[in-house]
């Protein structure tokens, strides 16, 4: 078997969905490639379609919202969506390239990939297995746009919205949303500290604002230096968002207590390190954080597919949700000082979430694919 992975630069999550298949797969030393299915569409359409998702999600949310919404609404209205027309437009382009390179299997973690191999089987009428892989806990728009030969999904209480959408339970797999095995191997919260040389005693709180930077950082900063009142440190990851890193500065610089932290390899350090975790409920991030088992608050900041994934979590006891800063903050410092509380959330996250999602996909698509 030779693999070809599709994802796209729109959201850190499916990708890093994507980059966890991947390192299975070459630690069986199966064949593979990792491919954005934007790259055969013109250069500028690619640069447009990317950045003006990153600037809408990162600089206007709701809109975001307003967009997706609509989605849902004029989802199965047509019989081809915009979003498939669009990427059937360089089907041909990827055709081409996986007869080129012989790839007999395809795995796609975003909807444009998908798209494109669908209209690959019905413009030219060839057939290559092909999977999707579901990244939020949700049916998103357009889904049931996309024809696959399976369906790895985040979970099985999903599979009666999405046969309800029209999709076929006998190729639903809830193996779970593959993330890499580093959020399963937990560390003791005293090692992870002393590897990332932060304090032994205080509370610490992580905050994480997505690859695109979300969030109302400054407001939460604000607020959990006013419900805290032991001493405590604040790790924000920032990544590479240096606006969000100055803005911190000029309003926390003298403060100890709040601590930017640039782009890192170790999220999952910082995970095993902190009690409470503060983040936006991406489908990928939430998944690695309850593989890592740390309890959860999640910052709704973008309407959507992201609300689901709130909604999910916190019916699974997995998590508690807000869209309030100042409720996210009091919420956080509310559970750091709640043992059992935490253990609770700890145990659901241990019961719900599959770590080793990313074994048991390949798995089933070997099976799939030798049958």
């Amino acid at each position: 078997m030779k693999v070809l992975l599709l994802s796209c630069n729109t959201g850190e999550g499916h990708h890093s969905a994507a980059l966890a298949v991947e390192a299975e797969l070459q630690s069986r030393n199966i064949p593979c490639q990792l491919v954005d299915p934007m790259s055969f569409a013109s250069d500028a359409t690619r640069d447009r379609v990317c950045n003006a998702y990153n600037s809408l999600i990162r600089n206007m949310p709701k809109a975001f919202g307003l967009i997706y919404k609509a989605g849902e609404h004029a989802d199965g209205l047509w019989p081809h969506s915009p979003v498939y027309l669009a990427n059937s437009l360089y089907a041909d382009k990827l055709l081409a390239y996986i007869q080129e390179n012989q790839f007999d299997t395809v795995i796609s973690t975003h909807l444009f990939g998908m798209e494109a191999m669908t209209a690959i089987a019905k413009k030219f009428g060839v057939h290559i297995p092909t999977y999707a892989v579901l990244t939020d806990y949700t049916c998103i728009p357009f889904f049931t746009d996309v024809k696959m030969d399976g369906y790895f999904i985040p979970h099985k209480d999903l599979i009666p919205e999405l046969t309800q959408k029209g999709l076929d339970a006998a190729i639903l797999y809830p193996t779970g949303i593959p993330v890499s095995p580093n959020f399963a191997q937990r560390l003791e919260m005293t090692a992870a500290r002393e590897r990332l040389s932060l304090p032994a005693e205080k509370k610490i709180y992580l905050v994480m604002t997505g690859g695109a930077g979300c969030g109302h950082i400054s407001d939460l900063c604000q607020e959990l230096r006013e419900w805290e009142r032991e001493d405590f440190l604040a790790c924000v990851l920032v990544g590479k968002n240096d606006k969000m890193r100055d803005e911190l500065d000029a309003q926390f610089g003298d403060d100890p207590r709040i601590c930017p932290v640039g782009f890192t390899r170790e999220v999952n350090v910082y995970m095993n390190a902190a009690d409470v975790l503060i983040t936006k409920p991406g489908g990928l991030s939430s998944t690695e954080a309850a593989a890592a088992c740390v309890p959860m608050i999640h910052l709704i900041t973008i309407p959507g597919c992201e609300e689901y994934n709130a909604a999910f979590y916190a019916a699974h006891g997995m998590s508690r949700p807000t869209e309030d800063p100042r409720q996210a903050a009091r919420l956080a410092v509310e559970l750091a000082h709640d043992a059992e509380a935490c253990r609770n959330m700890r145990l659901c996250q241990q019961r719900e979430i599959n770590p080793c999602s990313a074994r048991d996909l390949v798995d089933k698509v070997l099976l799939l694919e030798n049958a």
